[in-house]
């Protein structure tokens, strides 16, 4: 059964068995990748500078949070803002308390 078909016919809730999404070792595609902390840190940066690109640079809090995210003002490669790090190890956390 589709996503789809489950959306359209299954009262929610309860759900339909058989409209669970798949498990990610069902992922299509190119499988998703292992990262540590500071790898996905940085891909996290990589794709807000992506998405604000798309967006012609409009965004002035966007900005402002890729210039706090740069890794690139301190000699020891801490972001710019140091809480921005530990916010976003805060936030991997809550990942995995979630995924558990």
């Amino acid at each position: 059964m589709w996503v789809a078909d489950c959306l359209l016919t299954t009262p929610l809730p309860p759900f339909d068995e058989r409209c669970i999404l798949p498990q990610m070792t069902d992922w299509v595609g190119t499988p998703p990748r292992k990262l540590d902390e500071l790898q996905a840190f940085d891909a996290m940066r990589h794709f807000l500078e992506a998405y604000w690109a798309r967006g012609s640079k409009k965004s002035e809090d966007l900005a402002a949070l890729l210039d706090d995210l740069s890794r690139e003002m301190w000699v020891n490669g801490m972001p710019s803002d140091p809480a921005q790090w530990e916010d976003f190890r805060a936030a991997v956390s809550k990942t995995f308390d979630t995924s558990t």
